[in-house]
């Protein structure tokens, strides 16, 4: 498994929630990582036609 960083959403648009890593740094200082497909709201709405670029863009991918 290869993982690569962008801050680019255009290059996400052409990722499926499966392909998709959100890296969220816990409280305590560590960090976990979770599929985007993980999050039920984030695969409704790729399955209705949304970029999942444009969703990052959007803040849907952060935790915050």
């Amino acid at each position: 498994m290869v993982f690569i960083t962008t801050h680019q959403p255009y290059f996400v648009d052409a990722l499926s929630p499966d392909e998709t890593w959100i890296l969220e740094k816990d409280p305590d200082g560590f960090s976990s990582i979770r599929r985007a497909s993980d999050y039920e709201t984030i695969k409704a709405m790729v399955d209705e036609g949304l970029p999942l670029g444009g969703l990052w863009y959007s803040d849907y991918l952060d935790a915050r």
